[in-house]
């Protein structure tokens, strides 16, 4: 992997991500709580679930919303709930047998490449 850097002072770029200790940005608390009262569906992709107050977002939904976890193992507080499911095991499997499933294959692996070529990055 190559670190991006910026194209004028070819400096380090941050990834748009929250490392462990900064704070969220606002606007997660914010949205989190109404995000999670409306939300028809949550999907957790690839965590230990032990970090808070991300952690506390896979219990916010309604007690009868469906819970996904895609992970390597299971975590939190899934499986308590009548409508959590899981796929364990390799994340990237999972997700390539899922977009399958659901017949979006070559809509990943569009994403993948546009990712990959930098084109989501122009808006």
């Amino acid at each position: 992997d190559v670190n991006p850097t910026c194209p004028s002072c070819k400096g380090n770029v941050k990834p748009d991500l929250v490392f462990f200790g900064e704070a969220l940005p606002r606007r997660f608390f914010d949205e989190a709580e109404i995000d999670c009262l409306f939300a028809d569906l949550l999907i957790c992709i690839g965590t230990s679930l032990e970090v808070y107050p991300f952690a506390g977002i896979v219990d916010a939904p309604r007690h009868d919303t469906p819970r996904l976890l895609i992970n390597y193992d299971l975590v939190g507080s899934f499986g308590a709930r009548p409508q959590d499911c899981a796929l364990l095991g390799d994340i990237q499997l999972s997700i390539d047998a899922l977009c399958k499933k659901l017949d979006w294959s070559d809509q990943l692996q569009e994403l993948q490449l546009e990712t990959e070529m930098g084109l989501n990055d122009i808006e």
